[in-house]
């Protein structure tokens, strides 16, 4: 994969699952995941959404007629 990513910088997307889920492995997963180690990004919907609806960007106000 080095050798990809010297010539590619990857996207990722990193998709959670809820509902009943153990709390405490999905923690863990995540902060491995984000750590220097493998540079994944966590990215929250629910802060993402937020943020949208504050700034008023068409997203956020889309969303917010949706709901």
């Amino acid at each position: 994969m080095k050798d990809v990513f010297s010539v590619v910088e990857p996207t990722i997307i990193h998709v959670r699952t809820g509902g009943n889920t153990t709390t405490e492995l999905r923690k863990q997963i995540i902060e491995e995941l984000t750590s220097e180690r493998w540079g994944y990004v966590n990215l929250d919907v629910n802060s993402l959404i937020r943020d949208e609806n504050e700034r008023k960007t068409p997203i956020g106000i889309e969303f917010l007629s949706m709901v």
